[in-house]
């Protein structure tokens, strides 16, 4: 039976028993988050005040939950490697205490050095957990020192981020790391933003993105 793992120290055995049935979860393979799995991380989150971090593999099936201290949280290396120039088939979903959802130094440095599909942070919103905030990142290609090149979203809301087709995202990242190319095959502007249009269920949702070195 999956555990939690991490810092388990002072939570109460009902408390673990709820992250437990995180594992229970299941995520359309079309969504990068649901709103559900991230409202209960952030109900969790402002009760144990630390951060918790969620392993979802590109099934939807949640692999790992983890629980750190309320500064940071272990993001493990994970073993579910693909090849040099593929993505490893996870994304990162943690939560932020406090309400911050920007992504800090050391989530993109997790980023790159795992290869995940996608780093996610909820920031914890402390009053209405439905209205919780949630960015991201990932891996755009590789630059000319043979590194990953990522794009950072601006904090949107649990709605935008449900809406988001992550299939078409995972298709676009995977070829332009195959291709070898650095700039993800979109136009970049001289800001270096780029703009990723997405269709889901039949509604067209663009986003503007942040590149990062």
């Amino acid at each position: 039976m999956p555990e939690v793992l991490g810092n388990l120290k002072g939570i109460r055995n009902s408390i673990i028993a709820e992250l437990n049935k995180i594992y229970d979860f299941k995520i359309d393979n079309a969504q990068i988050i649901n709103q559900e799995l991230a409202i209960t991380l952030t109900k969790i989150t402002n009760f144990i005040n630390r951060e918790i971090s969620v392993y979802i593999d590109r099934a939807g099936t949640v692999q790992s939950v983890c629980v750190g201290d309320n500064n940071t949280v272990n993001l493990p290396n994970t073993n579910n490697r693909r090849g040099e120039k593929k993505l490893c088939g996870v994304r990162c979903v943690h939560t932020h205490p406090g309400g911050n959802a920007n992504l800090s130094g050391i989530d993109l440095s997790a980023l790159r050095l795992n290869r995940f599909d996608a780093m996610l942070a909820i920031g914890a919103n402390e009053n209405e957990a439905e209205k919780s905030l949630i960015s991201f990142a990932f891996i755009t290609g590789l630059d000319e020192k043979n590194e990953f090149t990522l794009s950072c979203s601006e904090p949107i809301t649990l709605e935008e981020a449900e809406n988001i087709f992550f299939p078409n995202l995972i298709s676009m990242i995977e070829k332009s790391l195959s291709k070898n190319e650095g700039n993800f095959n979109i136009n970049l502007q001289k800001e270096k933003a780029i703009l990723v249009g997405m269709e889901y269920n039949g509604m067209e949702n663009t986003l503007g993105w942040t590149q990062e070195d």
